[in-house]
Parts: C-alpha cells; sequence; structure tokens
C-alpha cells in the first residue's frame, strides 16, 4: 500500500505571520479567502476565528484534505486554479496567500496581486509570503521571485504593517532543508 503523499501535512498548523498578525489587525471577522490552501491550516484557523472561509487550491488531493479538516466549518474549498478565480472587488476582510503565488509567473502573480488588493474590503488586510531571487529554486521559469524593492513598491496606498526578509535555511514538510529567501508582507487597505 503506497504512503499517503501529504499524510506528513496533514498535522501542519496555520502559519505563524497569519496566527502572529491576525490578533494584531484588529479586523471583524467577515469573509476570508485563503488562496493555495494546501491541506487547509489557515483556512481552519481564519474559521475557527470566525471568518466565512472561501479557500482555493488546484490539488485534488491538498483540496480533498482541506475539505477534511474544515468538516463542520464555514469553509467553502474550490478545487481550481487561483489563477481562474474570480475575484469579487471589496469583498474580504482578509486575504491569505502563504507560499502559494511564487508557483505562477511573475506577470501571473503581479497579476494576481492587483485582484487581491482589488478584492480587499476598506480596511481588510492581506497576509502573504513569496520568494526572493536567492532562492534555491530561483532558476525556474514558471516560478516568481521579487527583490524586496519591488515587492514593496506592489503595496502603494496600503498600510504595511510587517516587511520582513529572511534568507536562510528552512525545513520543507518532506523533511529536506532547503536555502529559502522569503519575504513577508502583512498590508492593509485604506
Amino acid at each position: 500500500m503506497a504512503a499517503d503523499p501529504i499524510a506528513s501535512m496533514r498535522q501542519k498548523q496555520a502559519a505563524p505571520l497569519l496566527a502572529e498578525w491576525l490578533p494584531k489587525l484588529g479586523l471583524k471577522p467577515g469573509h476570508a479567502l485563503d488562496l493555495g490552501c494546501g491541506v487547509g491550516a489557515e483556512a481552519e484557523y481564519l474559521a475557527k476565528a470566525g471568518f466565512l472561509v472561501d479557500a482555493i487550491d488546484k490539488s485534488p488531493a491538498m483540496a480533498n484534505a482541506a475539505r477534511q479538516r474544515c468538516t463542520g466549518l464555514p469553509v467553502n474549498v474550490i478545487e481550481g486554479d487561483f489563477l481562474d478565480f474570480n475575484f469579487k472587488p471589496d469583498h474580504y476582510q482578509l486575504v491569505a496567500a502563504i507560499n502559494s503565488l511564487p508557483f505562477v509567473r511573475k506577470d501571473q502573480a503581479r497579476t494576481l496581486l492587483r485582484y487581491v488588493q482589488a478584492s480587499l474590503a476598506t480596511g481588510g488586510a492581506a497576509v502573504l509570503a513569496v520568494y526572493g531571487p536567492e532562492h534555491a529554486w530561483s532558476d525556474r521559469a514558471d516560478m516568481s521571485f521579487w527583490t524586496a524593492v519591488e515587492f514593496r513598491e506592489m503595496w502603494d496606498g496600503f498600510i504595511l504593517h510587517h516587511f520582513e526578509e529572511y534568507k536562510g535555511p528552512w525545513p520543507l514538510m518532506t523533511g529536506e532543508e532547503i536555502f529559502q529567501h522569503r519575504i513577508h508582507v502583512v498590508a492593509q487597505k485604506t
């Protein structure tokens, strides 16, 4: 019998970036969006915090794991590509995209960020993690990598509560460790 390829991910907790910043943002629970939800850790966390969550992932296995994890919670798991997602303007109180945006080309990521920004209600916040150009996977043409300067420029008109760059070893869910260049952002729409 083959091992469950996502078994190690099922116990994953919500990203520390989201868990740390959600209480500090003072958002009224409303609608939230989790782009690239994976096994549903962030969707579950947001639902338990009172949000109605749309969670999207293009992997059938991940979407199924998220559905199972979020059973009984106000989470609408969508199996699909977030590049095709119909973003509702001024709808979400919070949009989370933890390490999912890097897995599209830069032009696509730039367009997605504009949709994310437009989909936030006034006072809503985005909690995002993207990769920088020194990342171990930076030679992949199917991914996007941002310099800190160019990613910061994407947030004109937003309050940047948190902007952090990390460079160093980082464990993957597989147990392997790679060099990661990450940029974490918490931005609130004014």
